[in-house]
């Protein structure tokens, strides 16, 4: 009996902690937050495990916040805005996954973000 309490709630624990953006970004190291400053601007993105990322920028007290959803590959992110336009960005990774460059495509200034 107690052998079948511990591995049900092994397996509750699992299926509960599935969706969470932290066991997400070992399956995909995009899903997290990330942050750089573009002249003297706070940008902040999320990238959420169910596929939803939500970009704020903001200068001092004022921000402009933008929701969507996102997929990826393994080379490429494609943001969908709530205005259904869509951004392809290339990514690439430091050695320990601290660091994310993106790029626009077809060609943009390379922006590296720092994971939160």
């Amino acid at each position: 009996m107690k052998r079948t309490i511990v591995i049900a709630t092994t397996i509750l624990l699992a299926i509960a902690l599935g969706s969470c953006n932290l066991l997400g970004s070992i399956v995909n190291p995009v899903i997290g937050t990330w942050q750089t400053t573009i002249l003297g601007v706070s940008v902040s993105s999320t990238f959420n495990a169910d596929a939803t990322f939500t970009d704020t920028n903001s200068l001092g007290s004022v921000g402009v916040t933008n929701n969507g959803t996102w997929t990826s590959t393994s080379l490429q992110i494609v943001k969908t805005w709530a205005d259904d336009s869509t951004e392809t960005l290339s990514y690439s990774f430091n050695s320990d996954k601290s660091e994310m460059t993106l790029v626009p495509d077809p060609v943009g200034a390379a922006i590296i973000y720092t994971r939160q």
